[in-house]
Parts: structure tokens; C-alpha cells; sequence
């Protein structure tokens, strides 16, 4: 009977999310899911907000809730079960399907989601905390996490075992570089604090990042925080020429002098010879300047108010909430929303004004629906969400690859600080390019080996609907075109994000990553047969 309903109900999703249908079901029933689903999560988080002063009341639940996983991971040891989270996979925002939670051990973690402490550098949170919701805590009080993503409904939890870039990375790196502390559970059930400084849990420290998981279960991190202004002045600088849009983006990432710095770079890339550079600045205010409330739901998307830069050929420049700017494309989900809802829908301003407060649609609801063979399809090989990690000498190769490849317009593009730890503690990211790429203080420290070395690389995102697919101009191979980008980025010494789908072999995926540490550690911590292998969890099925 299950069976018979599972596939009704195939049918039923299938019928509303085809092409001519989406929008009305994104309008009907995404949207109106998404502002409950938030409302709920609001609230209980400020009912929890309210119940934490003080903070030895929050940390009083948070050693119960943590002695709890670590009896649970325990018990499953002494039976030789695997372990994993019990978050669904639809939960995430990966594009993958996965199906080693059906053969492992499910852990839930689903009420480690409170703010547990702060310092005037530092936040501590439980895994199960958003973006949004400790940015939003932490800005009440003048700071921000030094890498904040710009998506608000991301749980910390996911970007710590895995990877976060954002548009500050340039000055800051991966959230990893901005980790004090991670508490974990490891596959015994020994609840530890795993720290860069302690012998004995330094290598856990360096291949915890990229891990997924897989290596032991977070209850807790300590991050980095820096301070804020009120707003962000942004200068958006036009281009009409690859290489000086690419030396320009170099050359303002490899500025860290405090004084002229930038505190967010990025840059959306309209074709190969057309871009817009932002730079922002904190700053409590400009004379003269306007302020551009690009958060308020009545205004345009902000990659439509980027795209006005572009079409206008002029440089520009505002001031911008912090707030705002930092979650300035989570309403459009950069852009794409307008896959689900048609460009002139979703950025008309009657539509804005009458519904854009129900923006953005939640992702994790996005995937709900892919339980059906249709819409698995249609994500593995008629969409691309890709983040790809390269060395910034690569910059407008890399563009011109995505453009000929996908056909996407835009592309984002912006720069991060990639360390290189030195043997015995290089993680899972490959460092080979860092030599070759180095910022300029660290070629000035190449004189003090034990100095950990930055290089300069940029992540490309591709995100949208294919040209092939989008004009229905002739078949179009997802998968191959996939392992085309993963083979031109382990060429260049570079990775792409994992959450996204991959198609490696085991072999390409151990000449891509460097898994020296990360199968020691995996050894030495008995992680063997307790928690699912790294290529486990990430690989797809090339053959769909």
C-alpha cells in the first residue's frame, strides 16, 4: 500500500513541478511553506534566546545534550554499527541524494541549536545554529563571523565539517582558518575538545575540515568574530575587458594593508569580456552618498541591481546596511531563483511588493520533492550548481571553461586565502598551487619557514540552467561536462565544493584531494567501520 501511495504521490509532484506548472507551485505551496517554516524556526530560537542568561544555564544543556550522543556513539561502537546524523538528507543543502543513512546507525542532533557562549573575539555555537540566526545575534552587539556565508538558512554545523568560502575569505580564508575550537564526539564515544595547539588532537583539528562527518560528530565550534560598522560602502566597478576584470581582482584581494583593504570582494561575470567588480568597506556612514536597502523585500534582486551596473557601463556607489549587504543574494538564492520562477515574474515589482516577503524559497524544501526519479534526474543532469576551488593564476581560464561549457550567465566569482600548514598537517584540500600563487605577506615571511603560507585562489560558482537545456538547442551530457570542469581543476591544483554532485573515481578523487592526513587520522581515531568513508558519502552515480 506504501508503495502504491509513494507512487501516486511520485505522479502528483511530478505533474506540479514540470516546467509550465513550477511557478504556480512555487507561488501556492513553496512559498508559503518556506515563511512557515521560518516563522517556527524564529521563534523557537528566540524562545530559547530568552531562557539562556545565563550562559551556564545554556551550557548546562548543552553537556547533557552532548553526554547523550556521546552514550549513543558509544553503544553503536560496541556493536560495530556505523553512525551518522540523523538530519534527511532533503534537510541539507547539497544537491546530492544520499543513501548510507539507510545502512547506518542515526544519530539526531536536531536540538543542538543554541548560542552556548561569547567573547569579544569569539562565538560558540551547536551545529544545528544558521547563518542567519547567530549573524543576526552577533550584529545586535557590532560583529559578524569572520567567514559569513551569504546564505541565511546554512547550519554551521554543515559548513564546519565541510567548507565555507565567502567574499571576506580573502582577508580571513575558509571558516576552518577562523575555528578556535571544534567539541566532537569520536567513533569510541569519547567527547573531546579538538584544538590547532594540542598535541594531541592537532591532526583531528587539520582534517576535520572537508570530512563531512566522517571522521567524528560535531556538538560544538568556536569561531572567530570580527567587528562591524553600520553600513557597507560599496563601489561597484564595471569592466568591459577580461584581463584587466581579472588583474583587478587580484590585485584587490591581495591587499591586507588595513587602511586601504577591502572588506568584501566579489565579482559577477556577465560573459568573458564583461564583468562588475564590488568592493565594500565597513563604514557608519558617507555625505552624499544614497543608501540602498537591498534587504527590503520590495526591491530588486540584488544580482538585477549588479546587472544594471553592467548595462549602464558606469561605475556606481552606495551604502548598504551591513546586515543587508552580507545576505544581499539569499532572497534571490544568487539568481537562481529564476529557475524556479520566471525572470520577469520573480523581479516584477508588483510581484516584489504583493510577495517578495515570502523570499526566499527555503532549498532544503526545494529538495524535498527529488525523491522522485523525474526530479533526480532533472537536478543530476539538467541543472548545475557547482563551486569549484582555483588558484587565482588560472582566473580567466577558468571563466571561459564555465562559459563554453554551461552557457550560464552570470558566474560568480570571488577570492579566498588557501593555507598551506606544512607537512605532517596539510588537510584535504590540495596545497600544491599555493607556492605558485602566494599573497604578499607571505612571500615577504618565506624567510620564517614555520610560518603557515597563504595563497591567493578564487571560487567560481556556476549556478543555473544549462544553454542546451534552457533553449533546447540539443542533448546535453550534465555528467560529462561535470567531469570536464573536475578534471581542468585537478589539472590546476585546485577542488571543487563536495556538496555539489561528483562523478570522481576513487583514484581521481585521491589525485585531487590530498588524503595523507585525513587516512591517518581516519586510522589512529578508529574511525574504520564507525562512520561512513569520506568518498562514500560525496560520490554520484555516473551512471544516474
Amino acid at each position: 500500500m506504501s508503495a502504491i501511495a509513494l507512487a501516486v504521490m511520485g505522479d502528483f509532484v511530478d505533474f506540479f513541478a514540470s516546467s509550465t506548472l513550477r511557478p504556480l507551485s512555487m507561488v501556492v505551496v513553496v512559498l508559503p511553506l518556506s515563511v512557515m517554516y521560518r516563522v517556527q524556526a524564529t521563534l523557537l530560537f528566540a524562545a530559547r534566546a530568552l531562557l539562556v542568561f545565563p550562559w551556564s544555564t545554556a551550557q548546562w544543556r548543552h553537556a547533557r545534550r552532548a553526554a547523550r550522543v556521546a552514550a549513543e556513539v558509544k553503544d553503536a561502537f560496541a556493536r560495530k554499527q556505523r553512525v551518522c546524523t540523523a538530519r534527511p538528507s532533503w534537510m541539507n543543502l547539497s544537491t546530492r541524494i544520499v543513501t548510507y543513512k539507510a545502512t547506518s546507525r542515526n544519530v539526531s542532533l536536531s536540538d543542538f541549536n543554541e548560542i552556548l557562549d561569547v567573547t569579544p573575539t569569539t562565538v560558540t555555537v551547536e551545529p544545528g545554529c544558521t547563518v542567519g540566526q547567530i549573524t543576526d545575534w552577533l550584529l545586535a552587539r557590532g560583529f559578524m563571523m569572520a567567514t559569513t556565508l551569504e546564505i541565511r538558512e546554512a547550519t554551521i554545523g554543515g559548513l564546519a565539517m565541510a567548507v565555507a568560502m565567502t567574499t571576506a575569505s580573502h582577508l580571513y580564508g575558509l571558516l576552518q582558518d577562523t575555528v578556535e575550537s571544534y567539541e566532537v564526539v569520536v567513533a569510541d564515544g569519547t567527547l573531546l575538545r579538538v584544538t590547532r595547539d594540542d598535541p594531541a588532537t592537532r591532526e583531528l583539528f587539520h582534517a576535520i575540515p572537508w570530512s563531512h562527518g566522517s571522521l567524528c560528530m560535531l556538538v560544538a565550534v568556536t569561531l572567530k568574530t570580527v567587528p562591524v560598522k553600520r553600513y557597507c560602502r560599496v563601489k561597484y566597478r564595471y569592466f568591459g575587458d577580461q584581463d584587466e576584470y581579472c588583474r583587478a581582482i587580484a590585485a584587490i584581494a591581495d591587499d591586507d594593508d588595513p587602511a586601504t583593504r577591502c572588506d568584501f570582494v566579489e565579482a559577477t561575470v556577465f560573459s568573458k569580456s564583461t564583468a562588475v567588480v564590488m568592493e565594500a568597506r565597513f563604514a557608519d556612514g558617507a555625505p552624499g552618498l544614497r543608501v540602498n536597502h537591498v534587504g527590503l523585500w520590495w526591491h530588486e534582486l540584488f544580482y538585477k541591481r549588479v546587472e544594471r551596473v553592467a548595462t549602464a557601463k558606469a561605475d556606481d556607489e552606495e551604502l548598504v546596511p551591513t546586515g543587508q549587504y552580507i545576505f544581499r543574494h539569499n532572497r534571490g538564492v544568487f539568481w537562481t531563483l529564476r529557475d524556479q520562477l520566471p525572470e520577469r515574474v520573480c523581479n516584477h515589482p508588483l510581484f516584489l511588493f504583493a510577495l517578495g516577503w515570502m523570499l526566499p524559497p527555503q532549498v532544503t524544501l526545494l529538495k524535498l520533492p527529488a525523491f522522485t526519479k523525474r526530479l533526480r534526474e532533472e537536478m543530476r543532469t539538467q541543472r548545475v550548481y557547482q563551486d569549484v576551488v582555483l588558484p587565482m593564476d588560472c582566473l580567466k581560464e577558468a571563466v571561459n571553461l564555465g562559459f563554453d561549457l554551461f552557457g550560464i550567465s552570470p558566474l560568480l566569482v570571488y577570492p579566498s586565502r588557501i593555507y598551506d600548514d606544512g607537512p605532517g598537517l596539510r588537510g584535504t584540500f590540495p596545497t600544491r598551487a599555493v607556492e605558485r600563487n602566494l599573497v604578499s605577506s607571505s612571500r615577504q615571511q618565506q624567510q620564517q619557514p614555520a610560518a603557515a603560507k597563504a595563497g591567493m585562489f578564487f571560487d567560481l560558482g556556476i549556478y543555473g540552467i544549462p544553454a542546451q537545456v534552457r533553449d533546447n538547442t540539443g542533448p546535453f551530457d550534465g555528467v560529462a561536462k561535470a567531469r570536464q570542469v573536475e578534471e581542468f581543476t585537478r589539472q590546476r591544483g585546485g577542488a571543487p565544493f563536495l556538496y555539489a554532485q561528483t562523478f570522481f573515481t576513487p583514484d581521481e578523487f585521491a589525485a585531487t584531494f590530498d588524503l595523507t592526513l585525513y587516512n591517518r587520522v581516519r586510522k589512529a581515531w578508529k574511525c574504520e567501520g564507525a562512520f561512513v568513508d569520506l568518498y562514500e558519502k560525496i560520490s554520484s552515480d555516473k551512471k544516474g
